[in-house]
């Protein structure tokens, strides 16, 4: 129960836990994330709520790719907030704020798994895994 596996597992379960998880879509045509997504054992996965208050996106080979998202998929006029979740640990770190229009690239801090959160500044969305 104490395996990296296992810790990890349970922090994605609180990353779920603290978004409406039950409303993401899967990206499987990259209409949210354009570029950058990867093939194989290197592909990112992207998911959007159907509402378009949250994109999260996999990024399993870290800062080796830069991921480009159209920002405009995010359904609020009033911007973004961006978080990086690290998996491994559970730690979850600003990205900042961005507007909500064009195409903007998204590097990893680092080159292990990480998590892209973008949530739209108006839904007032927890710290993810709170």
């Amino acid at each position: 129960m104490s395996s990296a596996g296992s810790v990890g597992h349970s922090w994605f379960g609180k990353l779920f836990r603290s978004r409406e998880h039950w409303k993401l879509r899967p990206d499987l045509d990259h209409t949210v994330v354009t570029a950058g997504y990867g093939s194989g054992s290197s592909l990112s996965s992207t998911s959007r709520t159907s509402d378009g208050k949250s994109v999260i996106a996999y990024i399993p080979n870290g800062n080796a790719t830069a991921l480009t998202v159209d920002m405009t998929n995010i359904t609020d006029g009033k911007g973004t907030k961006v978080w990086w979740f690290n998996p491994a640990t559970g730690d979850v770190s600003s990205g900042g704020n961005c507007s909500n229009r064009g195409l903007r690239c998204f590097t990893a801090p680092d080159s292990n798994d990480w998590v892209l959160i973008i949530d739209a500044a108006s839904a007032k969305l927890p710290l993810p895994t709170r």
